[in-house]
């Protein structure tokens, strides 16, 4: 498997780990977003969820890539030049890992209604998309698939073309498209 860092610099290779926070912000550049959704039941909800999440960025002019992530769900990529270069007069490498868990967050929120909505329609009903999980706390479509919110500092995921270590399959970009046959 062969990873990649979301964060990029302007000299990696000065990278240390005795580093403060301020000399690490000094050499970040930016950072891509990368949003990981998982399925927690059948990849098919995880394909649902990438789409409406796809759509959902569209709809603020922002385009996104798609990969399979070589296991249970698919990998949403905005690169960093979609962000501007300052925030309220802060420069953006600053907002690292805030701002990534952030857009997650407000991402998983403004899509939730409607991907309930998608999941319920999938399954044919209510009792049958609740009748999949072996117990849920509440109806939410949080309780079939992740988002992942809790990016840190030195975030990586999975290169394309490259091989999940536990499942063997290859994390692999796809057309939006693809996502509608699952």
């Amino acid at each position: 498997a062969f990873h990649c860092s979301v964060e990029k610099w302007f000299n990696p290779m000065q990278l240390s780990p005795n580093m403060s926070q301020q000399e690490i912000e000094n050499l970040r550049m930016g950072f891509d977003l990368i949003l990981d959704i998982d399925a927690k039941y059948k990849l098919e909800h995880a394909a649902v969820a990438a789409d409406i999440l796809c759509s959902q960025l569209k709809n603020f002019g922002i385009k996104a890539s798609i990969k399979f992530s070589g296991s249970r769900g698919f990998h949403i990529g905005v690169t960093g030049d979609a962000f501007p270069e300052s925030v309220d007069f802060k420069k953006i490498n600053k907002f690292y890992p805030q701002l990534p868990q952030t857009i997650s967050e407000f991402l998983s929120e403004k899509i939730k209604d409607k991907l309930l909505e998608e999941l319920i329609a999938r399954e044919g009903g209510v009792a049958s998309l609740v009748k999949i999980a072996s117990s849920i706390s509440e109806l939410s479509p949080y309780e079939f698939v992740s988002i992942e919110k809790n990016w840190g500092n030195r975030h990586l995921f999975r290169m394309p073309y490259s091989l999940h270590t536990k499942t063997w399959l290859a994390s692999i970009p796809l057309k939006r498209e693809i996502l509608h046959k699952f």
